[in-house]
Order: structure tokens, then C-alpha cells, then sequence
């Protein structure tokens, strides 16, 4: 790597442009992301922080900050919001603006689905529910989807 008076200057803003970049470039949709960094990592680390004095200490702290917050978020969303600052630095490192990163982990994810209905319990709901409803919730029980994060993302059209 050729090093620059600029290695190691990179700010965190700088960083998150390189991460929003990158995600533009492959086609991903960024408004999510870019949500979440300016709730909650950007008031922690600052706009104008070094990248280069973000360290494994640093982001331990981080995230036991996140899991003092209350509510108290879920470990998915704490480990999205780490694999984004982990992507940030590699991708800081690729470009030659940083010598190193830190080692960040992300600890294993147990969410597995729990609390499926019987098939006589979703055939009494249905008969309660209004008629608008009815093909999103069959839709949801015969896919296994998850309502909110999933199926409330497609987009929905009567078809005659």
C-alpha cells in the first residue's frame, strides 16, 4: 500500500460516504442504512472522529452503550449497525485511506421463529378479521413470512 499524508485522516462522515457509496454502486437501497448510522452510530462516534482512533475497545463500548439504551434493542439490529462500521473500514482500508481496522465481532444471532399458529387457530382468526386483511395474513401463514419485516414490504394489488 502507498501511504499518504492522507492515510489515517479519514473521518467517520467520510466513512459512512464511502459505505453509502458502495451500497449505491450495487444497485442496494440505502435509505435504511443511512436511517440507522444517523440515529446511532454517527451521535456516538461523530461526524468529524478520526476513523483511524476507532478501536475494538471503542466499539465494545459502543455496543454496551446500545444495550444500556431502553428499549433495549435487539441484537440484530446492534450487529447490522456493527457489520456496517466493520464494512466501513474495510472498505477505508481497500481504498488505501487507512492502514488498519479493528477487530469487530458480531455475536451468533439465535432468532428463530417461534409461536406458529395451528391450522385451526389461523381459521378462526381469519373468519375475524376484515375482508382487506384476509390476503395478507393467508398469504403470510401458507409462506411462513414474517408480516412486518416481510410481507407489509411487498406491494399488494387486487387482481380481477
Amino acid at each position: 500500500m502507498l501511504v499518504t499524508p492522507d492515510v489515517g485522516k479519514l473521518t467517520f462522515a467520510e466513512g459512512v460516504k464511502l459505505l453509502v457509496d458502495h451500497h449505491v454502486a450495487h444497485g442496494r437501497d440505502t435509505k435504511k442504512l443511512e436511517g440507522r448510522i444517523a440515529l446511532h452510530l454517527t451521535p456516538y462516534f461523530g461526524e468529524r472522529r478520526r476513523m483511524a482512533t476507532i478501536t475494538s475497545a471503542t466499539v465494545t463500548a459502543y455496543r454496551a452503550h446500545r444495550n444500556q439504551q431502553t428499549p433495549k434493542p435487539a441484537l440484530a439490529t446492534v450487529n447490522r449497525e456493527l457489520a456496517w462500521l466493520k464494512q466501513m473500514f474495510t472498505l477505508a482500508v481497500d481504498a488505501g485511506l487507512l492502514m488498519t481496522k479493528p477487530k469487530i465481532k458480531l455475536p451468533a444471532e439465535h432468532n428463530a421463529r417461534q409461536g406458529f399458529f395451528e391450522h385451526e387457530q389461523y381459521e378462526s382468526m381469519l373468519r375475524h378479521l376484515p375482508e382487506d386483511l384476509r390476503p395478507v395474513v393467508r398469504f403470510a401463514y401458507i409462506t411462513g413470512w414474517r408480516v412486518k419485516s416481510e410481507v407489509l414490504t411487498l406491494e399488494w394489488r387486487h387482481v380481477d
